[in-house]
């Protein structure tokens, strides 16, 4: 019996031993990751904010300047949806003052755009350039004397093209600078007043503005 417990005493210490002499080995997950938590909550805590790929393009710009008189436009787009190309909504307000039949009559344009976007990247490091064309839709609102008595409105569609470049101030922010042309075709006049309706007609746009991308 007394054997039995030497020899058993003798196998732990050789045990305790081997153990002691072995390196502690680091699980891989743990030592790629370095200071990293590993499984499913080290890759939630460690993932950057909005880092969805379709949000990564998404960007909303605010931009004024010149189109048929003092403008200001909106615009959502998302950019690189089929590779360079992308597609953006916009709606921009234009207004300014003519002469109708005599009288000086305030001119407001309100104009809707859907445009497909090809995105030219950043052919110097820091500007990005893109070009964008497609249907529009103008109406015209044209108020004739003090208190607004004689309204017009025409409705027109049109096509629009235009460039834009972008100089980026951070990683979401840019200044944008933008230039386009609008021709308006036909018209869907409702009038409210003996005036001659027109339409929107040829709109030259020159803007500056901003642009945040998420």
């Amino acid at each position: 019996m007394h054997a039995v417990r030497s020899s058993l005493t003798l196998v732990a210490l050789s045990l305790a031993a081997a153990a002691s002499a072995q390196p502690i080995s680091t699980p891989p997950a743990i030592a790629q990751s370095g200071n990293q938590l590993p499984g499913p909550l080290g890759a939630v805590l460690s993932a950057p904010l909005l880092s969805t790929p379709f949000l990564s393009t998404v960007e909303v710009g605010l931009i004024g300047g010149y189109a048929a008189g003092g403008s200001v436009q909106v615009s959502v787009s998302r950019a690189n949806l089929l590779g360079p190309l992308g597609v953006r909504l916009s709606l921009g307000r234009s207004s300014g003052q003519e002469r109708v039949d005599g009288q000086q009559a305030r001119r407001t344009l309100l104009a809707y755009g859907l445009d497909a976007t090809y995105d030219f990247g950043q052919p110097v490091p820091g500007v990005a350039t893109s070009i964008y064309g497609g249907p529009r839709y103008g109406q015209l609102t044209l108020r004739q004397g003090g208190s607004g008595e004689n309204v017009t409105s025409t409705g027109a569609l049109g096509l629009g093209v235009g460039a834009q470049v972008g100089y980026l101030l951070t990683n979401a922010f840019s200044f944008t600078a933008e230039v386009g042309l609008d021709q308006y075709l036909g018209t869907d006049e409702k009038a409210a007043s003996q005036a001659t309706p027109e339409r929107p007609g040829t709109v030259f746009k020159a803007l500056l503005g901003i642009k945040y991308r998420f």
